[in-house]
């Protein structure tokens, strides 16, 4: 639902809903959401400090309980890898390091690479790999994972990537050893890695996770964000 505000906070028109149903309950929780709103106005904004602009037309989520219970699994199975892949961190150890390549030579390209490298206690290595051309257009962009020793893969497979606010489940190709994908898509999650700190998670096939600690890694990331830059 949304609805403009003028610049003393009181309501301009109806508030209006962008996805409308024929549901009664629905139109009911419409309804009501307008009196709330109506009976609010005007609303005293302007005392936070932000300017006009930022608040003079409001967005407001508004779901069905069909919705908002699919919003609740989701929140809850989030919260269940994200407990599995702190559980899978402590049981495999190891350290993070993070490398920055400039100007390496790959299948006759010349790119600028970052590597996450961590070798867990068993001594399987995992790496993490993002890239860009020289150059960096957006289809020169690249971002991988490699799980370790003993997988193979023979086509693409779904692995969701997860670091800050960042959560994408992703096909990944195989390139070589490691699963990964190219391009704008590439370049777009890699934008808001240079900029993330914690860890950088990958939850792929047969229930495996690998993480990568970010806090270590700043200067490495400031430096793929100039060769890239973005």
């Amino acid at each position: 639902m949304r609805f403009d505000l003028d610049r003393d906070g009181a309501l301009i028109g109806e508030p209006k809903v962008d996805n409308p149903s024929d549901d009664p309950l629905f139109k009911a929780y419409v309804a009501s959401a307008r009196e709330a709103i109506v009976r609010a106005s005007p609303f005293k904004l302007s005392q936070h400090g932000a300017t006009y602009e930022a608040w003079k037309t409001v967005r407001m989520p508004f779901m069905s309980e069909a919705e908002t219970l699919e919003a609740q699994k989701a929140k809850a199975e989030t919260a269940r890898s994200d407990a599995k892949a702190e559980a899978d961190w402590t049981k495999q150890g190891g350290e993070t390091s993070a490398n920055i390549m400039p100007n390496y030579k790959a299948n006759g390209n010349e790119i600028h690479g970052l590597t996450l490298y961590r070798e867990l206690k068993d001594g399987t290595p995992t790496l993490a790999m993002a890239f860009c051309g020289v150059g960096s257009t957006e289809g020169s962009f690249a971002f991988g994972v490699d799980f370790g020793k003993g997988m193979t893969w023979k086509g693409p497979e779904e692995v969701e990537v997860r670091f800050g606010d960042y959560r994408q489940v992703h096909t990944m190709q195989v390139m070589r050893e490691y699963l990964g994908f190219e391009g704008p898509t590439a370049k777009a999650a890699i934008e808001q890695l240079v900029a993330s700190k914690g860890r950088l998670a990958f939850f792929g096939p047969r229930n495996i996770s690998v993480s990568f600690d970010l806090d270590g890694a700043g200067e490495v990331m400031s430096e793929l964000k100039r060769l890239c830059k973005i």
